[in-house]
């Protein structure tokens, strides 16, 4: 499926000028159709079917793993009504179900199928970690939650309340573990609550990670400080999200006795410090140091990007700051937001990403003249150093037929070929609550819009067929602001693939993946050819020597910058450009090529 124009004659003259000086064109996007309510579920008994779909992460291999909830016979709602399944595109497998027997038990002990939580991909895509409740015999509120690693052959327990923490001392448990990441080697991270012999309220939170064979301790509460003086502390280490990088790098912000900071550790490096409150601030004046840090994203490479508030002789600021060999300043508070109307200035920072490559994304909102509460939120990237606007709030949105302009943005993907994917909110005077939110994402640098409610999408996969349904709800899984290899969900990936999940005005639901055609221009000189595989050979590629970014070039050679094997359409805002004073009218559905 694609997104096709539909264009209505024009004159001779006005054709003749469309193909004489069209030199701007896109990518299309295609669309696949990987799964539909009402179709036989995998793995169940027969007559059982899905019913619903939960979008949950997409690998850079195309791997997906969502959830589904079923109907059908022997179904019961909050007992064995949902599964947790891995598609390869061709083949779905059903890792867990509620009401079956988790690994490691036995007897009457099973899944709880209202509970089953985060899902991250591992392994390319080939296995998925997930966390769940418990229930049945011996199951109480102690010990009721677990943390399981699953593929298509087996699945296995990494964790469970009121087992064993290895590294806190002799009979000390977790009381309550909360996994916030995992990386492609299957090592996951996350903040825990300890219990047992010698814990208390000031020791009783801990940083650790899972998998790869072993369970390890990061960091405790009461623990000293690195970088600090003697007698610093780690405060209260349970809240928060910790990253971990595909090298096994973990991250975490930890407060201590003495402020707050960014630690990280590593198996050769142990634990260090990345910033610590009190630190002098790059690029302010002298005496304005950081009084606290908070959010914060990672990559491969072992740079942090976080946002920074400061205090000084200037007063107290805050700023998106990046620690790599260095601590850097990259864009602060009271900064002109360029690319905007009247010069309004940066205020907030309120959610960041940044890639393997380095390059950043944010969202920020405004202050200055003419802000008010349905301007003030913009979106932007960071690009070899140079700020480019994304988004912002009460511009008109790509593609619109309706006046619809962008609302706020609930949360974004950054992948490692630079591109970015959001939901967001739509504002207008034609929006009400049927057509109010869509999904978008860049598509050869332009900002493209992926599904939105209230239109008509073709469900049928195959190209020569058509089943239009129009939307009613958006669930794309979008949770988080992540980057590529941050180790949060995403179901964004490296090659450009979206995967989403729609539920349509008729009752039913799909889950659909869009190509939005990452570039494999990996030499960046307009052109994909020969050198562009030399470029990929000497690993300058966003996923460098991977398979993906080899089968991207492939489908993509010949064809200029941003394009795919797919056929071409012109980009409707050039086309609006050249044709002014024709007769021109055009349409948008999204349809099967």
């Amino acid at each position: 499926m694609t997104i096709g124009q539909r264009l209505l004659p024009i004159t001779l003259g006005g054709a003749m000028l469309l193909l004489t000086m069209i030199g701007k064109l896109h990518a299309e996007i295609t669309y696949r159709t990987l799964n539909l309510s009402g179709l036989p579920a995998a793995g169940t008994d027969p007559g059982i079917n899905y019913e619903s779909f939960s979008a949950r992460s997409l690998s850079d291999a195309g791997n997906a793993v969502y959830v589904a909830t079923y109907q059908g016979p022997g179904v019961l709602p909050s007992e064995n009504d949902r599964g947790v399944y891995l598609s390869d595109g061709v083949t779905d497998t059903l890792v867990a179900r509620g009401d079956d027997l988790p690994p490691g038990f036995v007897g009457d002990v099973a899944y709880d199928s209202a509970t089953m939580g985060l899902f991250y991909l591992s392994g390319g895509g080939a296995s998925v970690v997930f966390d769940t409740q418990l229930t049945g015999e011996g199951v109480n509120v102690g010990n009721n939650h677990g943390v399981f690693h699953g593929s298509a052959d087996a699945t296995e327990l990494l964790a469970l309340e009121r087992g064993w923490a290895p590294g806190a001392g002799h009979g000390v448990v977790f009381s309550d573990i909360n996994i916030s990441a995992t990386n492609e080697a299957g090592q996951s991270v996350g903040s825990v609550l300890l219990d047992g012999v010698g814990t208390n309220g000031d020791n009783d939170g801990a940083v650790y990670s899972f998998g790869s064979g072993s369970t390890n301790l990061i960091a405790r509460e009461g623990q000293q400080v690195p970088g600090a003086g003697p007698g610093t502390t780690f405060g209260f280490l349970s809240v928060g999200a910790p990253q971990i990088s595909n090298t096994g790098q973990v991250t975490f912000v930890g407060p201590h006795s003495g402020g707050v900071g960014i630690f990280t550790h590593t198996e050769s490096n142990g634990l260090q410090e990345v910033v610590l409150s009190g630190t002098a601030a790059p690029g302010a004046v002298v005496g304005t140091n950081f009084f606290d840090v908070d959010l914060f994203s990672i990559n491969n490479a072992g740079a942090t990007l976080f946002r920074g508030f400061t205090d000084g002789p200037s007063g107290q600021s805050t700023g998106l700051y990046l620690e790599d060999e260095g601590l850097h300043l990259l864009v602060e508070m009271g900064q002109t937001a360029p690319g905007t109307f009247l010069n309004p200035q940066f205020e907030l920072f309120e959610q960041l990403a940044i890639n393997g490559a380095g390059n950043v994304a944010f969202n920020a909102s405004l202050m200055g003249a003419a802000i008010n509460d349905s301007n003030d939120e913009v979106f932007y990237k960071i690009v070899n150093g140079s700020l480019e606007i994304v988004s912002r709030q009460n511009d008109l949105i790509p593609d619109a037929t309706d006046s619809a302009r962008f609302g706020e943005i609930s949360s974004f993907y950054l992948n490692d070929a630079g591109q970015v994917a959001f939901s967001s909110e739509l504002q207008g005077e034609n929006v009400d609550d049927s057509n109010d939110r869509a999904l978008f994402a860049e598509v050869d640098g332009h900002l493209r819009v992926i599904a939105r409610e209230g239109d008509l999408f073709d469900v049928d996969p195959d190209p020569l067929a058509e089943d239009l349904r129009e939307v009613a709800f958006l669930t794309s899984g979008f949770t988080t602001a992540a980057g590529s290899q941050d180790g949060q969900t995403s179901v964004f990936n490296s090659a450009g693939q979206l995967l989403f999940s729609l539920s349509f005005t008729d009752g039913s639901q799909g889950l659909f993946i869009a190509e939005t055609g990452a570039s494999a221009d990996y030499n960046v000189d307009g052109n994909i050819n020969g050198d562009d595989f030399l470029a990929w050979q000497r690993g300058e590629s966003p996923n460098p020597l991977s398979m993906s970014d080899l089968a991207a070039w492939q489908a993509s050679y010949g064809n200029p910058s941003g394009a795919v094997a797919a056929t071409l359409v012109p980009e409707p805002s050039c086309i609006l450009t050249l044709l002014v004073g024709t007769c021109l009218l055009a349409t948008t559905r999204r349809r099967n090529t």
